[in-house]
């Protein structure tokens, strides 16, 4: 891994909305990469400007998506570097997207670079068979990382990867995995709650990963409607899957570490 000197030249578009922390943009660095690579660029005091500048002067404004969105703050910054430098060297995190490079301007962390995948988020809309398929892949791969002590905590379908012919899943955003005594940066709201009402904080992603399993398989943004109801979907209402639901409410010490998927109809 290298640290690189940014250049907004380099920017080719815009790859993704621009989130809550960061922007990914598909970058062209022909001094050091041979193919277009992904660069996530965070958002500090200085990026808004310096960024929506150069695209006002150089591009369509409608490449650049404008939004209010958050600032990264100084010690979540440097948390995502540490974890930056360290996931390549973690053997279980080598088959997913893959971290290149740091990324600096004026000697201080922008962001870092990923291999760009010949992937896309998995379909919420895709056949139930499907879903359920992929489902069983990414618990098989959080129930391998969680046993090295590294967590996910954020479940949604764009940290999750497919490939065309749907037999490879790849998990991508690595940076706001809890390694070790890196902890989370951005908090999902799901991790909050289970992180206040719960002791087992090795239990996390079982709870992240259920409540996303819940909601990709009925097809809706969120699943709190079911949570605040206090009721299962359907398609998951089994003797084992009522007992696992009923400790997702109360998050309590009756906890466990199991998964609504494997006990589906």
């Amino acid at each position: 891994m290298k640290n690189l000197e940014f250049d907004e030249k380099n920017i080719l578009r815009t790859f993704t909305m621009k989130g809550n922390e960061s922007i990914i943009y598909l970058y062209n660095d022909q001094e050091n990469y041979k193919n277009n690579v992904l660069l996530k660029y965070f958002r500090n005091k200085d990026t808004e400007d310096e960024i929506e500048k150069f695209f006002l002067m150089t591009l369509d404004y409608n490449d650049f998506i404008h939004d209010s969105g958050l600032i990264i703050d100084e010690a979540s910054l440097e948390n995502k570097r540490k974890k930056i430098e360290l996931i390549p060297n973690i053997k279980e995190l080598n088959d997913e997207v893959k971290i290149l490079d740091c990324i600096y301007k004026n000697n201080e962390f922008k962001g870092y670079t990923m291999e760009l995948e010949d992937m896309k988020p998995i379909d919420m809309f895709s056949s139930k068979r499907k879903k359920i398929k992929w489902l069983k892949l990414l618990k098989e791969k959080i129930q391998l990382l969680n046993s090295c002590g590294i967590y996910i905590g954020d479940c949604n379908q764009n940290n999750f990867l497919v490939s065309k012919d749907g037999k490879t899943i790849k998990l991508c955003d690595l940076d706001n995995l809890r390694i070790g005594n890196l902890d989370f940066d951005s908090r999902h709201n799901f991790v909050n709650k289970f992180e206040n009402k719960c002791k087992k904080k090795e239990y996390i992603d079982s709870y992240c990963f259920n409540m996303f399993t819940i909601s990709f398989l009925a097809k809706v943004v969120n699943d709190i409607y079911y949570i605040e109801n206090c009721n299962i979907p359907n398609f998951l209402n089994t003797k084992e899957n009522r007992n696992i639901y009923d400790s997702m409410i109360n998050l309590d010490d009756s906890y466990q570490y199991k998964f609504l998927i494997d006990n589906i109809k």
